[in-house]
C-alpha cells in the first residue's frame, strides 16, 4: 500500500519537479525498509513477517522489472504521439524546428473531420448546437506544413500570421488568402500558423515564402495576444545568443508503470469533478436573430501594455522591413482586432467591458502600431472599420459564435475585400533586385 502510495503521490508532482527517477526509487525502497521495521513492532509474527516480506520482495521486483523494461523501450503509457495526431492541426502546437528558436508545422499531412466539434470534444466540452451540424473537410497542409496546394513553387505574395491567417477550421476556398489570390488574379501563399508570435512568422517569411514572382509580404498582427508572443520570442532568442541552446517540443514519453497508475487514479478523481467550466455567455444582436457568443479575448488595457511596447513593436518593424528591402519586397502589416472589439457594439446583457476594467476600447494599441508602422515605411491596412461596420451596421456575425474567437467564412470574405482594396490602390512595382 505504501509502494502504491509512493507512486501515486510521485506521479501527481509537476514534470519539472526536484524529484527525479532516482530520489524515486530510493523513496520506494526507504519506504519499504521503513515498513519492514514496523511491522515487529505491531506485533506481527516472524512467520507472518517472513511470508508479507516474501511477498514484498516479490512485488517489489516485479515493479522494478516493469520500471525498467518500459522505460528501456520507450513505451509511452499516455499515448501521447498518437493523441496528437488525432487532433485537428489547428489546434497543435507547432513543433518542427526551424530556425534558431522557432518552430512550424510538420507536412504534408491531411486531417478530415469536423475541427471544431472534434476540438471541444478533445477537450471534454459539451458540443453546442450551433456546431454539431458542423460540415466535414478534409484539411490539407503542404510539405512545410502550411495551408497551400500541393506542388506550388512560386507565388507572387506571401502572408504570415498565427491562427487568424491559418483559419484551420475553414475549408482552403474560404480562407482570406485563398480569395486575395482570386480577387488579385496571383498566387497567394498562406503562412499562417496558430499559436505564433510575429517573429516567427518573419521567420515563415524569410525560410518559406521566396520564390521568383514574390512582390509582396504581408504579416497579420493580431492585438488580442501578438505582443506577448512577441516577448516571449525575443526571451527564446536572447537564451539562443547566451547559450546556443534552442528550445525543444519533442514528446517525452511517459515510460513509468507507477505514474501510469497514478494518471489512472487522477482520471478517474477527474471523472469525479463534474462538467468542465464554461465561458461567461453573452448575446449577440444579429440581424436574424440572438446569437450566443463567447467573448474569451480583449484588447490589451493602457496598464496591460508593457512599457517598453513602443520600443519592442520598433524593434520588430525594423527588423521586417529591412529584410523586406534587401529582398526588394513591398512590406505590409494588417491589423487583426480581436472579437470582442468587434462585437461589443451588439452586445446585450451585463457590458463585457466590467470584466476587463479600463480603456480598453481605445485606439493606443492600433495607433501604437499604425504609427511604428509609418515610421519604418512599412503598408499599414487596419482591419477593424470593415469588420465592425459589418457587425454594427449590418447585424453580420463575422466571428464563431461559441468558444471559437476566430473568423468565420464571412469575416474571411470581408479580410480578403480589405485587403484586395488596399492592394489595388497601391498597385506593387514590377521591379525587383
Amino acid at each position: 500500500m505504501l509502494l502504491l502510495a509512493a507512486g501515486l503521490i510521485r506521479g501527481v508532482l509537476p514534470p519539472d519537479d526536484p524529484l527525479g527517477s532516482w530520489a524515486f526509487g530510493l523513496l520506494e525502497v526507504g519506504l519499504f525498509s521503513l515498513l519492514l521495521a514496523l511491522l515487529p513492532l505491531m506485533g506481527v509474527r516472524p512467520r507472518a513477517l517472513a511470508g508479507l516480506g516474501l511477498a514484498m520482495v516479490l512485488v517489489l521486483s516485479v515493479l522494478i522489472l516493469a520500471e525498467t523494461t518500459f522505460r528501456w523501450v520507450g513505451w509511452d503509457f499516455r499515448g501521447q504521439e498518437a493523441a496528437w495526431r488525432r487532433l485537428p492541426p489547428f489546434t497543435r502546437e507547432a513543433r518542427t524546428p526551424t530556425g534558431t528558436v522557432f518552430f512550424r508545422r510538420d507536412g504534408p499531412e491531411a486531417w478530415t473531420g469536423a475541427v471544431i466539434r472534434a476540438s471541444l470534444e478533445r477537450r471534454g466540452q459539451a458540443v453546442p448546437p450551433v456546431y454539431r451540424n458542423e460540415p466535414t473537410l478534409v484539411v490539407r497542409y503542404d510539405a512545410q506544413g502550411f495551408r497551400n496546394e500541393a506542388g506550388w513553387t512560386d507565388w507572387e505574395v506571401a502572408v504570415a500570421g498565427d491562427s487568424f491567417t491559418e483559419l484551420g477550421f475553414l475549408p482552403y476556398e474560404a480562407l482570406f488568402t485563398t480569395l486575395l489570390g482570386r480577387g488579385l488574379e496571383c498566387r497567394v501563399r498562406n503562412l499562417g500558423v496558430s499559436g505564433t508570435g510575429p517573429y516567427t512568422q518573419l521567420q515563415y517569411l524569410k525560410e518559406y515564402a521566396d520564390g521568383p514572382s514574390l512582390r509582396r509580404v504581408l504579416i497579420v498582427f493580431f492585438e488580442g495576444n501578438d505582443l506577448e508572443d512577441m516577448e516571449l520570442e525575443l526571451a527564446a532568442m536572447n537564451r539562443w545568443e547566451a547559450t546556443r541552446e534552442r528550445p525543444r517540443r519533442d514528446v517525452v514519453p511517459q515510460s513509468s508503470v507507477l505514474v501510469a497508475f497514478a494518471d489512472a487514479w487522477a482520471g478517474v478523481q477527474g471523472d469525479r469533478d463534474g462538467a468542465k467550466s464554461v465561458p461567461r455567455e453573452y448575446t449577440f444582436r444579429s440581424d436574424a436573430g440572438p446569437v450566443p457568443v463567447h467573448l474569451t479575448e480583449v484588447p490589451p488595457q493602457r496598464r496591460r501594455l508593457p512599457e517598453d511596447g513602443r520600443e519592442r513593436m520598433d524593434r520588430f518593424l525594423g527588423a521586417y522591413h529591412g529584410w523586406a528591402q534587401e529582398r526588394g519586397l513591398e512590406s505590409w502589416l494588417a491589423y487583426m482586432p480581436c472579437k470582442a472589439r468587434v462585437l461589443h457594439g451588439r452586445i446585450e446583457g451585463e457590458n463585457p467591458r466590467s470584466l476587463h476594467p479600463g480603456p480598453w476600447w481605445s485606439e493606443e494599441l492600433p495607433g501604437l502600431v499604425r504609427e511604428a508602422c509609418g515610421r519604418h515605411g512599412i503598408h499599414w491596412v487596419d482591419l477593424t472599420p470593415p469588420l465592425m461596420e459589418a457587425s454594427k451596421d449590418r447585424g453580420e456575425l463575422v466571428f464563431n459564435p461559441l468558444f471559437e474567437a476566430h473568423l468565420n467564412a464571412r469575416g474571411s470574405e470581408i479580410v480578403a475585400g480589405e485587403l484586395i482594396r488596399h492592394f489595388r490602390a497601391d498597385p506593387v512595382s514590377t521591379s525587383k533586385p
